[in-house]
């Protein structure tokens, strides 16, 4: 499983606000909406998804 990082949309800097574990972007656009108790359609208004490099 790979580390994604959510944060917010207009955030130039990308400070984390969460970290989700998933096996692809999707899935964890998925697990970062549910943790924010957000439907996704709302959770992609707000929040962008990016794997964390190591």
């Amino acid at each position: 499983m790979k580390k994604y990082k959510y944060f917010n949309t207009l955030d130039s800097q990308e400070e984390t606000v969460g970290i989700v574990r998933a096996k692809d972007e999707k899935q964890a656009y998925i697990k970062a909406a549910k943790k924010k108790q957000l439907p996704l359609p709302d959770f992609l208004l707000i929040f962008r998804v990016k794997e964390i490099e190591k």
